[in-house]
């Protein structure tokens, strides 16, 4: 029995080494041969050079979890977030002010993402290690208790992310190698989407539409999943190891997988290939595998956190090269960033980390 399993594992490895060939020979434009130069090259756009953000003056430090933020989802109004830590608790915050607006005590404290529900439901949900996602009501002020509204049973390992896609329903991933597609008043599944291997680490939503949704494995693999058809479209294999985090670009026409190789990846759904990989050796060595990322809705630069480091890197997606930093030992974290958003609108971005705090940058 093993001998036959090494020999699938050997010949699915082959598999993909020859996809990647003919996908690599297929390729008819390379981002970085494009753009390497902007200088040189007036296509390219503007010179972005070296970018230090800093906490806006009079926007706060969001302090108020007592252990490590795992999640945080901006609202689409980009003024309000919602986090979720070690704590059992979900904050509602006040971007502006840096003021809690809500505390939701959550039924379980081994939460791995939490979401922020359209602004007209007045919800949030989490999930974590329990394999329930919970949906909260945002009923009263900070002193008083959040009611959970819906519980969404049927996952049989641990919620990695769960993303709402209207009003009365959401999408959900998990360790089970599925995700699935709910109802949210019935808390009925209306679609379950299965062909990952392993685990399944992060989702993200055309920004677009409400028919599509890429996720990212443990398998090494991304895919594109159409909601309408139940089906996946197309799946990117070019990651030496797990996938931690995805991001759809702002015009939908693609999206970035971090992974646990340290690398980040810039993929073309139109081209069904990667345009472009982000990934320098001595930050590999330094910086470990990567936790979270973000794209800024121009899609210019990229937004990454790292297992070993308290810093984000700033990534350039035209000239491929790390041109910033978030943060330093006076205005940045102290622990591991866990996770990054940027607002709808584009004019902040929000890390949260497992010192406990959040801090949101311009």
């Amino acid at each position: 029995m093993e001998d036959e399993l090494t020999e699938l594992r050997d010949e699915l490895s082959k598999l993909k080494s020859e996809l990647d060939s003919q996908r690599e020979a297929n390729c008819d434009v390379i981002l970085f041969d494009q753009n390497t130069s902007p200088e040189d090259n007036p296509q390219a756009g503007e010179n972005v050079g070296h970018i230090e953000l800093k906490p806006k003056k009079n926007r706060k430090k969001l302090s108020g979890h007592l252990s490590k933020v795992y999640a945080l989802q901006w609202n689409e109004d980009s003024r309000h977030l919602v986090s979720a830590s070690q704590d059992a608790k979900m904050i509602v915050w006040d971007g502006y002010s840096g003021n809690k607006l809500n505390v939701v005590n959550m039924a379980s404290q081994w939460v791995m993402t939490c979401a922020y529900g359209p602004s007209s439901t007045g919800v949030v949900a989490c999930g974590g290690l329990d394999n329930v996602c919970s949906i909260y009501g945002l009923d009263g002020d900070i002193e008083t208790n959040s009611t959970e509204r819906q519980k969404l049973i049927g996952h049989d390992g641990f919620v990695s992310c769960c993303r709402f896609l209207n009003d009365n329903q959401m999408i959900t991933s998990s360790g089970d190698q599925t995700c699935i597609q709910w109802d949210i008043n019935t808390g009925q599944r209306i679609a379950s989407f299965e062909g990952h291997t392993q685990d399944v680490m992060a989702i993200s939503l055309s920004p677009n539409q409400n028919s599509q949704f890429v996720s990212g494995s443990c398998d090494a693999m991304a895919k594109l999943w159409d909601i309408r058809e139940g089906k996946c479209k197309q799946t990117f294999a070019k990651h030496e190891t797990d996938i931690n985090a995805v991001s759809f670009l702002s015009q939908g026409t693609g999206f970035c997988t971090g992974s646990d190789d340290s690398s980040i990846i810039l993929h073309d759904i139109r081209a069904d290939q990667s345009l472009a990989v982000y990934d320098h050796e001595d930050l590999r060595s330094h910086a470990g595998g990567l936790t979270s990322l973000a794209i800024s809705k121009s899609g210019r630069l990229i937004f990454a956190g790292y297992d070993n480091i308290t810093l984000a890197y700033i990534w350039d997606t035209l000239k491929g090269d790390p041109i910033g930093e978030l943060g330093n030992p006076n205005t940045g974290h102290t622990n591991r960033i866990s996770s990054l958003g940027v607002t709808p609108d584009g004019n902040a971005l929000c890390t949260g980390s497992w010192d406990t705090d959040l801090r949101i940058w311009n």
